[in-house]
């Protein structure tokens, strides 16, 4: 199965930034996500405070699909969620 790893994150939304991962219709992929704050809070002394805002509310992708055309409906289905607790 192809995955996408988190480190493949985007901050903005636009058609120049390079696919991640190429997939095929009905192909099943993985995306592995970091968290809201990219990940910048790891211990409880980590505060909002000392964040670097530039790196917040990322994105993992973008995802090419094979065949698809500009103005299609893409419908994702989620198979499922996992998430990883924290290592401190």
């Amino acid at each position: 199965m192809k995955v996408v790893p988190r480190n493949r994150v985007i901050y903005t939304y636009s058609f120049r930034h390079k696919p991640a991962e190429h997939v095929r219709p009905n192909e099943t992929f993985a995306i592995m996500t970091e968290d809201a704050f990219g990940g910048q809070i790891k211990v409880e002394k980590d505060t909002v405070e000392g964040l670097d805002w530039s790196k917040v509310d990322g994105a993992t992708g973008p995802v090419f699909v094979e065949t698809a055309k500009p103005g299609d409906t893409l419908v994702v289905e989620i198979l499922g969620i996992k998430t990883e607790r924290a290592k401190v």
